[in-house]
């Protein structure tokens, strides 16, 4: 498996299932969507970091992405306002159904959220608030996919 940076991964770090809930989502590639292309990045490391495949895109063409490659996991980059995933949030919502199922969603906010807020955000699985390190996002990463793995194996 190759990371972001072309350099092979190695193979104990590819122990996810990669078929995500019977339903031909790979549960092995997480998709990062972020205007900004440094938090991409950073993203993408951490990702890779916990034995996954990553691949960042924009938030225009992220839903094309998405439908091209059905990754199990969506992290989305909320922006300085917590809003610019707002559109592709209810897309990738109502268009993972009519597709192959519903990925993970974790969603990366500019601070930390109120239970309000919080609540608002309702379909996100996850919410971790930036700046983004390796000590938050990562054991966040690994929890969400263990626990789709653990929700397909049960079905």
């Amino acid at each position: 498996m190759q990371g972001t940076d072309g350099n092979n991964l190695p193979p104990e770090r590819t122990g996810y299932s990669p078929a995500l809930m019977g339903q031909g989502l790979d549960g092995a590639l997480v998709q990062i969507v972020s205007s900004a292309r440094v938090n991409a990045l950073v993203v993408s490391k951490i990702v890779e970091r916990c034995g996954l495949k990553a691949f960042a895109t924009g938030v225009g063409d992220a839903m094309a992405q998405y439908k091209d490659r059905l990754p199990g996991t969506v992290i989305l980059d909320g922006g300085a306002t917590n809003r610019e995933c707002d559109d592709l949030l209810d897309a990738l919502l109502t268009s993972a159904c009519a597709l192959k199922g519903r990925p993970g969603i974790l969603f990366v906010a500019s601070r930390h959220l109120t239970e309000d807020e919080e609540a608002e955000f309702g379909p996100p699985d996850a919410v971790v608030a930036k700046p983004i390190t390796p000590e938050s996002l990562q054991p966040a990463i690994r929890h969400l996919v263990a626990r789709l793995s653990a929700a397909a194996a049960r079905s």
